[in-house]
């Protein structure tokens, strides 16, 4: 197994940020037709990125899969969404490891009480928290370019005390460089407060231990967004887990499914692809050095059910 970079620091990530990338920030009943007010909600939020999009065809929005599943116009919807991508997800990880180091330096403009703030950065600051070093080049940096850029045009459906809004995680508050690389990033409470009781600790370095995971198991191998958000995931049952004295965490196969979205997979006819993604997601996962140990349970013939076992 490859050695992955350690330096002991840690962030803490909001379970909710984390809900927000899985498309799970929704209950499964809330988009019934008898919630006529989440409805009238999601309905804004829909109206206000056709509008937006007048303006700028770049707009677009992460709806979770109970909402999609309730818009009939699906033409529409594959206009005005997208889903997640890897960058994407490295991305919101640099931002919140920025943006909770210059919150404790007390570096962030906030405003909104509470509910935004100015990030001051430059962008050599940013390929660092992207997990880019010196060996990386050109089309590396122009991906987080593009990635920051595409973000700035991005709206997921977000929530407060029940009511469900769109609104950006990350923009660039000016499209230009200030003093040639300084860039004014605008992001979300949920990248920076530290203080929410609900949260998990991931590695200050996640992204470089992502890449790392990666080069090891074959450099050719290509980041799944889905496999990133099963490593935080993992993350967050060993945080919940030690807080009860336990080291291991069990979940049965629908859960794993569910979360790599194996139902993809199977829709699109790729199910020569399910083991492999399966097993990539697992080596990922033990060359983080987050877990030691997988068990796999069966029931008539078939794996039913997975037993994780945490480093320490």
């Amino acid at each position: 197994m490859a050695k992955v970079t350690k330096n002991g620091k840690q962030i803490r990530y909001l379970n909710q940020l984390l809900k927000i990338e899985l498309g799970q920030n929704v209950d499964k009943n809330v988009s019934s037709i008898h919630n006529t007010a989440i409805r009238n909600q999601i309905a804004a939020s829909i109206d206000n990125i056709v509008n937006l999009r007048k303006e700028d065809n770049r707009y677009v929005i992460q709806f979770p899969k109970e909402v999609e599943n309730e818009i009939e116009d699906k033409n529409l919807l594959k206009m005005i969404t997208r889903e997640i991508t890897a960058s994407e997800i490295l991305l919101i990880v640099a931002m919140v490891s920025l943006a909770q180091e210059a919150n404790a330096a007390g570096r962030l403009d906030i405003w909104e009480s509470g509910k935004k703030a100015l990030l001051k950065v430059t962008l050599s600051e940013i390929y660092k928290a992207m997990g880019l070093g010196e060996s990386y080049g050109k089309k590396e940096r122009d991906l987080v370019k593009k990635t920051l850029n595409d973000i700035s045009f991005k709206k997921y459906l977000l929530s407060d005390n029940g009511k469900y809004y769109s609104d950006h995680l990350i923009t660039i508050h000016k499209p230009k460089m200030v003093n040639s690389s300084l860039m004014e990033i605008e992001i979300s409470t949920l990248l920076f407060d530290t203080t929410k009781p609900v949260y998990f600790n991931i590695p200050q370095n996640f992204n470089i231990r992502i890449k790392e995971a990666y080069k090891a198991i074959g450099r050719k191998s290509r980041q799944n967004p889905d496999t990133i958000l099963f490593i935080k995931h993992l993350y967050q049952a060993k945080h919940m887990a030690k807080k009860n004295g336990l080291y291991f965490v069990e979940y049965n196969y629908e859960k794993v499914s569910d979360l790599l979205r194996i139902d993809n997979l199977i829709k699109n006819k790729n199910h020569s692809r399910i083991k492999p993604l399966i097993n990539k997601t697992f080596e990922i996962a033990k060359q983080m050095e987050l877990i030691n140990k997988i068990e796999e349970v069966e029931y008539k013939g078939k794996v039913s059910k997975y037993k994780f076992h945490f480093c320490e």
